[in-house]
């Protein structure tokens, strides 16, 4: 979709998931816990957007709500780890965070 939003959701996760990566690779500088959170919040986006993936060839619905299921647990343990980093006083990295993961929210709103 040229100038706009790409309407297919794996396109969607996929570009958040590199959004996520390159911000934790920004906050794997700070030592101690924080490191590990922007860790986990990579992973965790990782996770998401290969969830999909897999669900793309499910071979049953069952298989297919499973991985969708699996995709939306990690995108709230990303919402999770966003706010913990709020609450250790990482506040300027997690405010851009939150507003994307607000984004985030909104996208799978609009497709689950």
């Amino acid at each position: 979709m040229a100038g706009g939003v790409s309407r297919d959701l794996r396109e969607r996760v996929f570009l958040f998931s590199c959004a996520v990566v390159t911000f934790s690779r920004e906050l794997s500088s700070e030592p101690g816990v924080v490191r590990a959170i922007a860790w986990q919040l990579a992973d965790a986006a990782r996770s998401a957007g290969a969830y999909l993936e897999e669900a793309r060839a499910a071979y049953s619905r069952r298989d297919f709500a499973s991985k969708n299921s699996l995709s939306l647990k990690e995108a709230r343990e990303l919402t999770s780890g966003v706010k913990r980093l709020r609450l250790v006083g990482v506040l300027l990295l997690a405010a851009l965070m939150a507003c994307v993961v607000a984004w985030w929210n909104s996208v799978l709103s609009s497709q689950f």
